[in-house]
């Protein structure tokens, strides 16, 4: 993910990114568990 905004790449797209593409796919062979961290202000 990356740490900076990304032209026409928003929080929300990078954060249904992870929960719709990456996790499914990191958590599919049950050996894994994704976590996305939030920044702490």
């Amino acid at each position: 993910m990356p740490i900076s905004k990304t032209a026409n790449h928003t929080k929300t797209y990078w954060k249904r990114h992870f929960f719709s593409f990456l996790k499914p796919i990191i958590e599919e062979d049950g050996d894994f568990e994704a976590f996305r961290s939030e920044a702490m202000r």
